[in-house]
């Protein structure tokens, strides 16, 4: 059997002619039956998912002003050995409410020849996993550093 559709679109006549689908025939349902070879996994046997992260070793990096030096300028993070002294120095000026930049890094003590490189992460630079780790660091002001430090009076 065929119905035939007709239309008027855009001044058009349309006409379709679809083909009806005979009725579905009602029959006896299949028997699901277990797959040969499958086995369900006893809880005991899966093993648990383990955060790469969580295998990183960790430093305490205490990260401090080579001149003058004052404990109020001197602070630790916490981060993987992985982590790149580009990420050290973003959180030394965030400490300094922006108003520094080209800021220097140096290894347990301030030497203007031996700066380290901001591309190397903290074992490239030889910095062990595990305990405490001194970096020093010298900065340029900037030269309105007024403008920039008044957010920081209403803190």
């Amino acid at each position: 059997r065929q119905m035939c559709i007709r239309d008027r679109y855009m001044g058009f006549k349309i006409q379709i002619n679809k083909k009806r689908m005979p009725p579905k025939k009602k029959g006896a349902k299949k028997k699901k039956g277990k797959k040969k070879g499958t086995k369900k996994k006893d809880p005991s046997e899966i093993q648990p998912v383990i955060n790469p992260d969580a295998l990183i070793p960790k430093v305490t990096v205490s990260l401090r002003l080579a001149n003058p030096i004052n404990d109020i300028l001197t602070f630790d993070l916490s981060v993987p050995i992985s982590t790149r002294l580009e990420y050290l120095k973003s959180k030394i000026i965030e400490r300094h409410g922006g108003a520094i930049s080209d800021v220097s890094l140096c290894l347990n003590s301030y030497d203007v020849n031996h700066k380290l490189d901001s591309s190397q992460t903290l074992s490239e630079v030889g910095v062990p996993g595990g305990g405490t780790v001194k970096i020093y660091y010298d900065y340029k002001p900037l030269t309105h550093p007024l403008l920039l430090t008044l957010s920081l009076i209403h803190i």
